[in-house]
């Protein structure tokens, strides 16, 4: 089994801005060994996910794109009333639309087909 590498060794390189593959290999121990030694002395590099950085936070969407999106699924949601059967007339009442909105949605949707 391979020898604890010396800390202050490992505090050294990890400072100067080594992997922990670099580290390893200078110190002949396994990669597993350099991660929990600097885990348990607390050194963590600014651009790890142990930095507590979010990764992949999503977009935050602005008041236009939001209401845009609303309207875009508010007319998926008349097509889909439209094909389950229910006329023009009371999809347009549900909706607060005017038929002639609802017309041009059917219109468009039969024309994309």
């Amino acid at each position: 089994m391979s020898e604890v590498p010396n800390e202050l060794a490992i505090r050294a390189m990890f400072n100067a801005g080594d992997s922990y593959n670099d580290i390893a290999g200078k110190l002949g121990v396994t990669k597993g060994i350099v991660a929990g030694r600097c885990r348990r002395l607390g050194l963590v590099r600014e651009n790890s996910r142990q930095a507590g950085i979010p990764r992949g936070q999503p977009k935050r969407l602005s008041a236009e794109e939001r209401a845009e999106r609303e309207e875009d699924q508010r007319d998926l949601d008349i097509l889909y009333d439209l094909k389950d059967g229910h006329t023009q007339h009371d999809v347009a009442r549900h909706w607060g639309v005017s038929k002639t909105r609802v017309h041009l949605l059917e219109r468009a949707r039969k024309e994309a087909n």
